[in-house]
């Protein structure tokens, strides 16, 4: 199995989380290789969990926003034995142009748990050119990025 499996599934049990700031609890979203700081974000970072099922798999979103410096972030992970495999991360921020997404392609049992970018590509690669270039994202508008970016939606219904 592998992401573009997970993206092209059927999705059930979304649960979409409240916004938040601050330190994010590790039973949102495991990361056993993860210090704690990695968990600690300013009040300046809002950020929200989107859970759900995907071919049998409990799947995490972790939306990470600052609006004010143009930085986000969308981490798709799959949580195994209280640990998450981040398989695709789609960010946009200063440090690198345009939307961009670093994604693990093998399949989703060569992918070590607790690391967020070990082993990923970049899609486009940071070099190339780049379709998107505006960030346009706010708070209102961030969720919903992230639902058609990894196509999170029950069968029928509109998030």
């Amino acid at each position: 199995m592998k992401l573009r499996d997970i993206i092209r599934a059927p999705k059930s049990g979304i649960h979409t989380g409240a916004w938040k700031a601050g330190k994010i609890p590790r039973s949102e979203y495991p990361l056993s290789r993860a210090r704690d700081r990695d968990y600690k974000y300013g009040p300046a970072y809002d950020w929200r969990i989107v859970k759900f099922t995907a071919l049998g798999l409990d799947c995490r979103v972790l939306i990470l926003l600052r609006e004010r410096r143009e930085i986000y972030y969308a981490r798709l992970g799959v949580v195994e034995h209280n640990d998450t495999k981040i398989i695709c991360s789609y960010e946009f921020h200063g440090a690198e142009p345009g939307w961009h997404c670093h994604a693990k392609c093998g399949p989703l049992s060569t992918i070590q748990a607790g690391l967020n970018r070990q082993d990923s590509a970049r899609f486009p690669d940071g070099r190339r050119f780049h379709r998107d270039k505006v960030f346009g994202v706010t708070k209102a508008t961030a969720l919903r990025r992230a639902i058609d970016f990894y196509r999170i939606e029950e069968p029928g219904t509109l998030v």
